[in-house]
């Protein structure tokens, strides 16, 4: 590596939500400034990233919409086309259209089985569409990680009618359990159709067995995992 630096360095691409361009400068200068850097840069690719975002190479980085200037950076990083590309929060600020226009692009990236995209994001429908491995993290920690299809695969909600002095087993797949009367929520990591015959063994009647997004399912992971650290 530190012979090689600047070679692995053309490689790996970076866009942050606070990162700036210059806003008296054109995106057309932006272009051309890293153009002189990058031995890699696709000039074609970079004119087919203008017209999928809709901007104006001309037109001066100041009267962009904050939008635009997520859409220019990621034009300047994309149309380098580095192996690695690590984004933080790339879609924050975006409508629904241009999030669509670049979740697209970076699809398409993706499909290159040679490159590799390493991104943080708030927004778990961004993760879902793109991601083959998934990471959730809260307050600096790591709290669970596995590839997309297992996270899906292995969360099950089941609702339950618990009639009266019936108590529900304690299963090592429950990670949450919400009652209200005669109706209770259990969060299961793990599901199996086993755990619902449990469940009726004991007497409660399942209603329904639900699969759940992965935003509920982060949601599940952090709050289980804070009762866990309180127990520490």
């Amino acid at each position: 590596m530190p012979a090689q630096q600047i070679e692995a360095k053309w490689d790996v691409g970076f866009v942050s939500e606070d990162m700036r361009l210059y806003n008296r400068a054109t995106l057309a200068w932006h272009m051309n400034f890293i153009q002189s850097i990058y031995p890699g840069w696709d000039p074609a690719y970079a004119e087919h990233l203008l017209h999928r975002f809709d901007l104006k190479s001309q037109q001066q980085i100041k009267g962009f919409s904050h939008g635009q200037q997520v859409k220019a950076m990621l034009l300047l990083v994309l149309a380098r086309r580095p192996r690695l590309l690590v984004l933080d929060e790339p879609t924050t600020g975006l409508d629904a259209v241009a999030r669509t226009e670049v979740l697209g692009e970076l699809m398409e990236v993706l499909a290159d089985e040679q490159r590799t995209i390493f991104f943080s994001s708030h927004n778990t429908q961004d993760i879902e569409k793109l991601s083959d491995q998934i990471t959730f993290i809260d307050r600096g920690r790591i709290i669970y990680s596995t590839d997309k299809e297992t996270f899906l695969d292995r969360w099950r909600r089941l609702r339950l009618e618990v009639p009266q002095n019936v108590d529900l087993p304690v299963l090592s797949q429950m990670v949450g359990l919400q009652k209200s009367g005669r109706q209770a929520v259990v969060t299961i990591n793990g599901y199996e159709p086993e755990v619902a015959s449990a469940y009726q063994a004991a007497g409660a009647i399942v209603q329904k067995v639900e699969n759940m997004t992965l935003e509920e399912i982060f949601i599940a992971n952090v709050e289980h995992s804070r009762k866990g650290r309180k127990h520490d």
